[in-house]
This record gives structure tokens, sequence and C-alpha cells, in this order.
């Protein structure tokens, strides 16, 4: 989506207009050249699942999710290191996910936000974000 609303030329968008995306040459010139906070949030958030920032975790678990496999044990186990057998905690588990969908939900935001203040030329569709609990 933010490929859509912030590379000019709409026949050229990137092959990658994924998560990697957010992180790219071309994204971080979109964020100086819009001067937009919420961007550049959206961006350092990106950055904040790679290897070695405070968020990696959460990305190993949603990989292991969507494209492997992750084991969901409950109560005691004896493995030291989880993640590279792919296991979790039930409790850690769940209370990682949480994690991960506030984390996803303050993305959609900061994106919202954006457009809503950028306002692109082109049409623009619904977009509602609310802050109600009940959706996790």
């Amino acid at each position: 989506m933010t490929a859509y609303y912030y590379v000019k030329e709409k026949g050229v968008l990137p092959k990658d207009i994924y998560f990697n995306w957010l992180q790219s040459e071309d994204f971080k010139k979109i964020v100086v050249e819009n001067n937009s906070y919420q961007l550049l949030a959206l961006r350092n958030l990106s950055l904040d699942f790679e290897n070695g920032y405070q968020y990696y975790h959460l990305r190993c678990i949603r990989n292991k999710i969507t494209h492997s496999f992750l084991g969901i044990y409950q109560g005691w186990s004896s493995n030291d290191d989880k993640f590279k057998d792919y296991r979790i905690e039930e409790n850690e588990f769940i209370e990682r996910t949480f994690l991960l969908f506030s984390i996803v939900k303050a993305a959609l935001i900061y994106f919202k936000i954006s457009v809503d203040q950028t306002k692109p030329e082109g049409d623009l569709f619904s977009m509602p974000t609310s802050f109600e609990k009940a959706y996790f």
C-alpha cells in the first residue's frame, strides 16, 4: 500500500513492495521528500525487526508461523534455545503475538495518518482504523 501512494510513477512500482521495501534507499528518499514523521516511524519500525534489534525475535516467530513450523509447548522445556529448535512456550507465544498485533496496528495507523496528511493525487481508498481492544 505504501508504494502505491508514494511511488511517483505508478507503472514502475518496485518488485519488492513488502516489508523489506520499507528499509530500502528508495523508501528512505520518500521519507525525506515527504518530511513525514509517520513514514519515518514506519521505516524505523521495520528496521527494528532486523537481526540484532529489539523486535527481531518477533520476526523469527512470524517467519516460523508463516513459512515453516513453530512448535508451542505447555509448561517447562529443557531446551535452552527455543528459537533454534522452533519451539516456544504457550504463554510466551500469546504475549509475543499480542505485541506483534500491537506493532502491526501501530504501523497501519502511521501509514493512515501519513496518507491523510499527504493526500497524494488519485483515488484514496477507505482504510478505517480503530483503537478498540476487541480486535485483538
